[in-house]
């Protein structure tokens, strides 16, 4: 694990709480975990943005992110690293009064007014450190676009850095759709490179005597409740579902260079309009049985992409090498 601050808090929970585990654990469980990861040998390298003794600033994040710098540094040059980032700073307008002496070392805080106040230091510090990192030949970024409406723009740190970096790029911000109707749920840009399911995303969960905890409102099925799972909505748990997928696509002999145009060329529209979500490439006719959904064994056919896509995917004859 990985932890921010010279001497991380051992004293129990102050404005790092408990939600924030289990924030953490779920990210964990998209990208690597037993019942709902989807690289389940992936090599993990925990890191927490908070120190743990207070809410997240430019000290505790900073410090992360130097550090996940040194361990990639470190390593074999021939493994790849993928941060996997659902973390989002609100950055406030340009022009607000910075108060250097107060502020220097905070990237967004509030005053007695309820005024956010940023000090530019601190974002051209996580600028530069962020950077350092993308000019790692052996590094992928993937971070959440955020969670407000599709109509806001994307303007939270570091997604915007998307618009730096680009949708080719490996920086990779991801969107997040509805695995119900095909939409997409939240903000999204030119520059989101895909997107991934983003609502009643299964997730693990703290269950005792048989329930989940209280603020677990929804109702749960037997599936849950043998493998103690619940819901949760947001691009949290859209990115680090990206973050597995390019594991899993290394790992069968997939290069580092090839996996962005992969994954693109593999997202498509679930409905028409819709925006591209990821796709793996394995169709349904060759998952194992036990996973198969009851509807694909009445024989239902897959809904097939949007006649707008100009390479559809059928459930026959598809070869790897081909998508």
């Amino acid at each position: 694990m990985i932890f921010p601050g010279q001497l991380p808090a051992d004293d129990g929970f102050t404005g790092a709480t408990l939600t924030d585990v289990d924030h953490g654990t779920a990210i964990m469980a998209k990208i690597a975990g037993r019942t709902v990861g989807i690289a389940t040998n992936a090599t993990l390298v925990l890191g927490r943005v908070s120190d743990g003794v207070g809410f997240v600033d430019y000290g505790s994040f900073l410090d992360l992110l130097l550090k996940v710098y040194d361990d990639i540094r470190q390593r074999d040059k021939k493994q790849i690293c993928i941060i996997s980032l659902s973390y989002l700073i609100r950055i406030p307008q340009a022009g607000l009064e910075l108060d250097t002496n107060q502020y220097l070392y905070h990237i967004g805080t509030k005053d007695e007014g309820d005024h956010l106040r940023f000090h530019q230091a601190a974002r051209d510090a996580l600028d530069e450190i962020i950077d350092v990192i993308m000019k790692l030949p052996n590094t992928f970024f993937v971070v959440a676009a955020g969670n407000r409406t599709p109509k806001d723009p994307i303007d939270h740190y570091p997604s915007i850095l998307g618009k730096v970096y680009g949708a080719d790029s490996k920086f990779i911000v991801v969107g997040g759709y509805s695995p119900i109707d095909g939409i997409n749920l939240f903000q999204t840009a030119p520059f989101v490179h895909t997107s991934a399911p983003a609502e009643w995303v299964n997730v693990p969960a703290r269950w005792k005597n048989g329930r989940p905890e209280e603020q677990y409102e929804f109702s749960l099925g037997p599936f849950h409740r043998k493998q103690e799972l619940t819901f949760s909505p947001g691009t949290s748990h859209a990115a680090p579902a990206v973050s597995g997928m390019i594991a899993a696509w290394l790992s069968i002999g997939i290069k580092a260079k090839d996996i962005v145009p992969f994954m693109k060329k593999l997202a498509h529209p679930r409905v028409k309009g819709g925006p591209k979500v990821l796709y793996n490439g394995v169709p349904i006719s060759r998952w194992e049985k036990k996973q198969v959904p009851t509807w694909f064994k009445a024989k239902r056919k897959t809904p097939p992409p949007p006649d707008t896509l100009s390479e559809p995917l059928s459930e026959e004859g598809d070869i790897l090498e081909n998508l």
